[in-house]
């Protein structure tokens, strides 16, 4: 099974069952993907005049987001080189980054036009979850010490898997490889990128007003963090992003801190370096 952009996706209680050598060495069960690659179309403009039209970059297709893997049961036997669960994610990091002057479809239309603005960066592997699941290898002279390989996934767990393994079978760590760990601190920050000065990040101020900020033509990265009790969401409108802080029953949303100190810089702000905040909720 590949997995092209799944959503809320759960896959429980089945048999996967392997005995025989694959067409391609060392294939997996369980194949998680991200497409790395622009995609284009040939559409036309307003007026009628045939263009290439971009419909996602490669940082703004949708990713795999909020998939449960558990109670399954995956059999590798006989001749079968077969793996259970690959999950390699692009790496980058969510939230949004602007582009220029990009022929794109508008919205609700059925033709294109140049866009310049921000758009969204979801091209990434979020909350994957594989538990309580059965692996059985008793496979002839099976070589593979890692069964499961996973790379850049935000928000991933893996427990409360049961391995019976024939002799012959060696896995490392239970034959578990998580090449490159994401922290918590990583998976709950928000990247917003941009090096144009005539579109913004806006975001509450905490107070009942907003703070709009923006790039000195120069590319700055706003970085904004969640914390315990918050959640951070984010649209884009009219090639801004709009950001709200949504807070826990009995909490409220008091503003933003930058290095510890409350930041407040007014209304309105232009980035002459690269900012970090942090969301705050008091109860």
């Amino acid at each position: 099974m590949r997995f092209p952009n799944y959503v809320d996706v759960e896959i429980s209680k089945n048999r996967f069952i392997s005995n025989e050598k694959g067409y391609y060495n060392g294939g997996y069960f369980l194949w998680l993907y991200t497409e790395n690659s622009d995609k284009k179309y040939a559409g036309k403009t307003q007026s009628g005049t045939s263009q290439t039209i971009t419909s996602a970059h490669a940082f703004e297709h949708d990713g795999i987001h909020n998939v449960d893997i558990k109670s399954n049961i995956f059999s590798i036997s006989g001749s079968s080189n077969m793996r259970v669960l690959s999950a390699e994610s692009t790496g980058l990091s969510q939230g949004a980054r602007t582009i220029s002057g990009v022929m794109r479809q508008v919205e609700g239309q059925l033709y294109g036009a140049s866009y310049t603005g921000f758009v969204k960066c979801t091209n990434l592997i979020s909350d994957l979850n594989f538990s309580n699941n059965t692996i059985a290898i008793y496979a002839d002279n099976y070589t593979y010490k890692t069964i499961i390989y996973c790379k850049a996934v935000y928000g991933l767990t893996i427990e409360n898997n049961k391995v019976d393994t024939g002799s012959g079978v060696n896995l490392t760590n239970s034959g578990v490889n998580i090449a490159t760990p994401v922290n918590d601190t990583v998976s709950n920050q928000f990247e917003f990128i941009s090096k144009l000065p005539n579109k913004s990040v806006i975001i509450d101020d905490g107070k009942g007003g907003t703070i709009m900020l923006k790039s000195d033509s120069t590319e700055r990265k706003l970085i904004l963090q969640q914390t315990e009790h918050c959640k951070i969401t984010y649209t884009v409108q009219n090639g801004n992003v709009v950001v709200k802080v949504v807070c826990d029953e009995g909490y409220t949303f008091s503003g933003w801190t930058k290095s510890g100190a409350t930041y407040n810089p007014g209304s309105s702000i232009t980035m002459t370096s690269n900012i970090t905040l942090v969301a705050t909720c008091t109860k």
